[in-house]
């Protein structure tokens, strides 16, 4: 017998410039829980990523880059109930790739 396989990936976006831009909202009678993000910027210019959650503005990741490529990771635990939200700003005008991955749980 095989064991449910509760890891998924919950943001991919290579695309993300200004904001907010939501990455991914939590649906009813589930829970995720970030595990891993993957954040790379790769024009070279002075910028700023931060990663906050809908519901409460508060900021879960941030990071600065100046040199290029950049790239950084955060690996943690980070809980979000149905109805949540990860959003991403940028502050600056460069464009940055998100990738987010952790665990898709049903609510108890």
């Amino acid at each position: 017998m095989s064991s449910p396989v509760y890891s998924v990936k919950l943001a991919d976006n290579a695309g993300v410039v200004g904001g907010p831009v939501t990455l991914f909202t939590v649906p009813a009678g589930r829970v995720y829980i970030l595990r891993d993000v993957d954040v790379a910027q790769p024009a070279g210019i002075a910028s700023a990523l931060v990663l906050i959650t809908g519901g409460t503005g508060a900021w879960v990741y941030y990071v600065a880059s100046a040199v290029s490529p950049f790239y950084a990771p955060w690996r943690g635990r980070q809980v979000f109930v149905a109805g949540d939200t990860l959003k991403a700003i940028v502050i600056g005008s460069t464009t940055w790739t998100v990738l987010a991955s952790g665990y898709d749980l049903e609510a108890a």
